[in-house]
């Protein structure tokens, strides 16, 4: 027998289990973890903040005005680019979760959902995303807000088509989160992303959020099973962990 020590082969990084943190996913049948530690379902598809399957597409912004996003109400002239965004009813779940619109969205749909995030009182604030020379590129909501718990939760993400692929969702979802802690005085602020969105998993953790659990196969999506990434932060997380930099100008509906 020789001395030598046995040889261990090495396993390829896309073989390797993947964490989401400390979290370790669980693996299911017809699902495989990404480089991120997400699982993609057979069924997944193009996430609608402009990544890929197991991908994060690089950032083409040159300028960096571009990026200083404000978050302004949001208004009947927005409508157009979130229907060109909303082309099946799996964009529709993705976007907006499966019990708060039908498809095909419309005009109407939309105009109801406008008109309660602007009662007084209202738990949702309903935001147009607005890039640094004026463009609006976007959107996004401040739900399920809780006035007495001091939490709320980040959703109807969206990037239009043509905006996709510029760097703008860190920026935004950093916008909403000094929105929700400075003017809006939350303690916690969580969010839910499909798994198999790996480049909106990958910009949230940028933002500062992390993983808190799965709910596996939690979405029927016709005959696809989706699994759920809850994500959260906390108030002294977000201030311990920003970057200084002056107010954007957001204003609130």
């Amino acid at each position: 027998m020789s001395g030598t020590a046995p040889r261990t082969e090495r396993r390829p990084d896309f073989l390797r289990p993947r964490h989401f943190g400390s979290l370790k996913l669980p693996t299911a049948k017809g699902l495989e973890p990404t480089r991120l530690g997400a699982m993609v379902s057979r069924c997944s598809k193009p996430g609608l903040l402009g990544g890929s399957e197991g991908k994060v597409v690089a950032a083409r912004v040159t300028d960096k005005a571009d990026l200083r996003v404000r978050l302004l109400p949001l208004e009947e002239s927005d409508f157009s680019g979130i229907l060109e965004a909303i082309s099946s009813r799996e964009d529709l779940v993705q976007w907006s979760g499966p019990s708060c619109f039908t498809f095909p969205l419309d005009h109407s749909q939309l105009a109801a959902y406008l008109e309660k995030s602007c009662r007084p009182g209202s738990t949702c604030r309903a935001f147009r995303a607005v890039d640094g020379i004026g463009r609006c590129f976007g959107m996004i909501e401040i739900g399920l807000m809780d006035r007495d718990n001091q939490s709320a939760s980040l959703c109807r993400i969206l990037i239009h088509p043509h905006e996709r692929k510029r760097g703008l969702c860190l920026p935004m979802i950093r916008e909403a989160l000094r929105l929700s802690f400075e003017d809006l005085g939350m303690r916690r602020i969580d969010l839910r992303v499909y798994s198999f969105n790996s480049a909106a998993v990958r910009c949230y953790e940028r933002a500062g959020l992390v993983v808190e659990g799965i709910l596996r196969k939690g979405q029927m999506v016709g005959d696809c099973v989706w699994d759920t990434v809850l994500m959260g932060i906390l108030r002294e997380e977000w201030e311990e962990g920003r970057q200084p930099s002056p107010r954007s100008g957001s204003e609130s509906p």
